[in-house]
């Protein structure tokens, strides 16, 4: 919902034949991952298992008046995906079937597999979003409304994202095959249309799909600019979510083929 990160905590089942570097490796492995935004391991559990079972809970703060929900999207808004998606499906492929990637470099492969490994949360976005959203407000002595602002993430691919945001809104989307934003080298490594397949459905891409204001969903792609692009835009045709391809075929877009928790 756009929180800032406070902290984790780490609750652990393990084995008793458990290696203590195996545990200490695992917590070196997180605290790199969190140092880059400054956040600690407050807590956690450890308990005996059969299994290794690992489970992270995060928590953070929000602003009451400037947090991101699924539900107050609005007609005529445009949807902006944050960044590039297909790249953590792209290196889950290639870490399975190394050899579909061998005519890559190693620099793209590493891309790739880096995407999946290590994606990056968007922390980012709402910041840069905040201060257009400041420039765009009315002159301080106005007392300022609170800021209604769509979206989720993408972790469960672009569809997904779409999908829930439309079906939580009561809005419709019209979708733009051709502004997807996929990287350039995955067309080296599969079909323009399974590249586009991977974008909607592959997921891990951490990316933030969201639903503003036109002039305010632009100034944010050209504010993020790498990958950041305008994919469509909501209608008011019930809950339909249209997908236009490259020849102009059109399909309903669904959430089906993403990942389903339950």
């Amino acid at each position: 919902m756009g929180a800032e990160p406070l902290g984790i905590t780490v609750a652990l089942g393990l084995p008793a034949s458990t290696k203590v570097n195996w545990l200490e490796q695992l917590y070196q492995g997180i605290t790199s991952c969190l140092e880059q935004y400054q956040t600690p391991i407050v807590g956690g559990d450890l308990v005996r298992s059969p299994v290794k079972t690992i489970a992270i809970t995060a928590f953070g703060h929000s602003r009451p008046d400037f947090k991101i929900c699924r539900h107050v999207a609005k007609v005529n808004q445009v949807i902006v995906a944050t960044g590039l998606h297909g790249l953590a499906k792209a290196g889950l492929e290639i870490l399975l079937k190394p050899e579909i990637a061998d005519h890559l470099s190693d620099q793209v492969k590493q891309k790739f597999i880096q995407a999946h490994q290590r994606p990056q949360p968007r922390l980012d976005v709402l910041k840069i979003l905040g201060e257009i959203l400041v420039s765009e407000s009315l002159p301080r002595q106005f007392q300022p409304q609170p800021i209604a602002i769509a979206g989720m993430d993408s972790s469960d691919g672009l569809a997904d994202a779409i999908t829930q945001i439309c079906r939580a809104s009561k809005v419709g989307a019209y979708i733009d095959g051709k502004s997807i934003p996929i990287p350039v080298e995955m067309q080296k490594l599969v079909s323009e249309k399974e590249a586009i397949n991977w974008a909607l459905y592959g997921g891990e891409d951490f990316q933030l799909v969201l639903c503003l204001p036109i002039h305010i969903g632009k100034k944010l792609v050209q504010k993020l600019q790498y990958g950041a692009t305008i994919v469509g835009v909501t209608t008011a045709c019930d809950t339909d979510i249209v997908l236009v391809d490259n020849q102009g075929l059109w399909q309903k877009l669904t959430s089906d083929r993403s990942f389903q928790h339950f």
